[in-house]
């Protein structure tokens, strides 16, 4: 009986080990899969960011045209 119970102890421990294991390589596949997915969302905020900078510079020259325009207008009536 003794045998037994320490085969069952082994085979616990055994167990366990490989438990610890996997559990480690799935934290490890979670921190891998956790860094791509911070560097997507950095690369995803910097394009929105550029493309946000750019918007607003567009919409700038077109309101500086469309102001310019206006003093155009304006100046016709005034002449």
């Amino acid at each position: 009986m003794v045998n037994y119970y320490n085969l069952s102890i082994s085979d616990a421990i055994k167990s366990i080990d490989t438990s610890q294991t996997g559990l480690a390589e799935e934290v490890k596949t979670l921190n891998e899969e956790s860094g791509k997915l911070t560097k997507l969302l950095r690369v995803t905020v910097e394009s929105l960011r550029e493309s946000g900078a750019a918007t607003v510079d567009m919409l700038q020259k077109h309101l500086a045209t469309v102001g310019e325009t206006f003093n155009k207008i304006r100046d016709s009536f005034s002449s």
